[in-house]
């Protein structure tokens, strides 16, 4: 089965800010997140959308502005 994954943020009164889709034709996993400085994201997981292809597990970091938007992707495998 095929899925990506959802970055959801809540206020503080656990309503959503945004929530946003991210990865490509095949399967991608998040594992860790972490808020940066710029009040931005960075998200580390898998993925095999990108890199080496399908069934070969890339290490994929996302960089995500305060609006969840995308602002790089690297892939290291």
């Amino acid at each position: 089965m095929d899925m990506n994954f959802n970055v959801v943020k809540l206020d503080n009164n656990g309503s959503v800010v945004w929530d946003k889709n991210y990865g490509g034709q095949e399967t991608e996993e998040a594992f860790a997140i972490c808020e940066t400085r710029d009040g931005g994201f960075i998200v580390v997981g898998s993925s095999d959308s990108y890199g080496g292809g399908p069934d070969m597990k890339d290490i994929w970091v996302i960089k995500l502005d305060k609006n969840g938007d995308r602002h790089w992707a690297k892939i290291f495998g």
